[in-house]
């Protein structure tokens, strides 16, 4: 991600657990990308707004002095990628890959 100001920007985790962690879901899990993050929302009942969870994400990365055109993908899974050992990391770095895909740590 980047800064306003161009620079590359890291983001705190607790960024993201203050922003998704009050919310009424059962789990969640960020992606860094190349395109900017996917979050996806375990929310097996469907009773999240994915609205509101782009809002809150986007008010907690602009606090960070995010770039303003940062693109999100919310998609509600019916639970997060896991590794081969079975864990499901919230957070997942771009260099990192998806869980249980070859090249992924």
């Amino acid at each position: 991600m980047h800064s306003r100001t161009g620079e590359p920007e890291l983001i705190q985790p607790g960024r993201f657990h203050d922003a998704l962690e009050p919310l009424a879901i059962h789990g969640w899990q960020v992606q860094q990308t190349t395109e900017g993050i996917t979050v996806r929302i375990v929310d097996p009942d469907q009773q999240v707004d994915l609205d509101q969870i782009t809002r809150r994400l986007r008010a907690a990365l602009t606090s960070a002095e995010v770039s303003d055109d940062i693109h999100f993908e919310i998609t509600p899974v019916q639970e997060p990628a896991r590794t081969p050992l079975g864990k499901a990391p919230l957070i997942i770095g771009q260099k990192q890959g998806r869980p249980g895909v070859e090249g992924s740590r």
